[in-house]
């Protein structure tokens, strides 16, 4: 497995800068709130400040906006992030706009200054285990706005050979394009829904997914796989995602 606390270890260790992170959360989605207590705890460790704003599930939009309005004034604040899923009722899309560029910490926003935490934390991933990338060749499996969009042209601007599948792909179309890649990138949120077992021997898995198999158990996105070079769940690119929110954060 690749030791993905141990690149998380060195995007936080560098951090010498100040820094205070401010979460915006409404109702009580149990995963959710496992994602800010983690947070805090990377907050603490490399002592910026941290707040977090609870809503019920029942809020309104006027007070999630007002809120993010006084974090956008506030110039101790360095950073805001809206904790996704929010209920139907609310205007997701509205909301994280709503965060002013400079703080956009999760880079949702079309011209915020910071790239998607999990698809920047991915790279570092890949330039770790492949060094230079240029002229490699990555397959990524999912289409989504929050890592396989992104990602895509983060990769195609460090110069990869980059092919997109997704749940519309035929299955041997995916196997022929992995079998001769550099790197695998799997985002399709489902358990355990692809397996692998033609890839190259130092071809790098990327496991994006963090699911509940039949048993309860977590688990990601990708099911039997032949590389040994293939990112954990959990501890995987959840970590890098933490990491790459903490350097976003961070001010000098």
């Amino acid at each position: 497995m690749i030791d993905c606390k141990h690149y998380a270890d060195e995007i936080l260790d560098s951090i010498t800068g100040y820094g205070h992170l401010a979460v915006i959360s409404v109702g009580e989605d149990p995963a959710s709130m496992a994602y800010i207590r983690g947070k805090r705890r990377d907050c603490e460790r490399v002592g910026f400040g941290f707040s977090h704003y609870p809503f019920p599930d029942d809020t309104n939009m006027e007070s999630v906006l007002y809120t993010i309005k006084l974090l956008n004034d506030n110039p101790d604040v360095t950073g805001i992030i809206v904790q996704l899923p929010l209920p139907k009722h609310l205007d997701a899309e509205a909301i994280c706009n709503s965060v002013i560029p400079e703080k956009d910490v999760d880079g949702f926003r079309p011209d915020s200054p910071f790239a998607p935490c999990t698809p920047e934390g991915i790279v570092h991933i890949l330039r770790r285990e492949l060094g230079e990338l240029t002229g490699r060749h990555a397959v990524i499996i999912g289409r989504g706005k929050l890592v396989g969009k992104p990602l895509q042209q983060m990769l195609l601007a460090e110069n990869m050979t980059v092919s997109i599948c997704h749940s519309k792909s035929c299955r041997g179309d995916i196997y022929s394009l992995t079998s001769n890649a550099d790197a695998v990138i799997v985002a399709v949120g489902k358990p355990k829904a692809l397996g692998f077992g033609l890839l190259c021997d130092d071809c790098v898995v990327i496991d994006c997914g963090i699911n509940r198999d039949k048993d309860g158990k977590l688990c990601g996105d990708v099911g039997y796989c032949n590389s040994e070079r293939r990112t954990p769940v959990p501890g995987g690119v959840g970590l890098m995602t933490r990491a790459t929110l903490m350097k976003h954060v961070e001010r000098r």
